[in-house]
């Protein structure tokens, strides 16, 4: 059994994780949609602005909510956190770049959902199994 420092930890785990999981089966389903979905990027400078908009917002609420390194459950909900904080400045500032390294990354959609899939249940896992070592 994991032990988390904190059941704040607990709760993103579980939140990230459920993400992790929806984005994950529309990969695995629909694998054909995500390079559209950046196609999709460089025709519309609005939908590119509201991915980043969101990315920027979601990965500043778990910098922001979420500061505990302590322990491998906290360090894997903060480093996505700042990974989606980060991706959404690039969305933001250099969406260009952003399509050109998206572009072949999502050639392999099935192998991201595989992954986004495994990490969601990890971190589901983790969150409702875990233990908060003061309870």
């Amino acid at each position: 059994m994991i032990e988390a420092a904190s059941p704040r930890t607990l709760h993103m785990a579980v939140l990230i994780g459920l993400i992790c999981l929806a984005s994950g089966m529309a990969a695995m389903f629909a694998p054909a949609d995500a390079p559209e979905a950046i196609e999709e990027l460089e025709r519309s400078p609005a939908f590119g602005l509201s991915a980043a908009f969101l990315a920027i917002l979601f990965g500043a609420f778990v910098i922001h909510f979420h500061r505990s390194w302590g322990d491998s459950l906290a360090i894997l909900v903060s480093v996505v956190g700042w990974v989606a904080f980060i991706e959404g400045l690039v969305l933001l500032g250099l969406p260009h770049l952003y399509v050109r390294i998206a572009r072949p990354v999502m050639r392999h959609a099935r192998a991201w959902g595989l992954f986004a899939l495994v990490l969601g249940a990890f971190l589901i896992a983790g969150g409702l199994t875990a233990r908060h070592p003061h309870t």
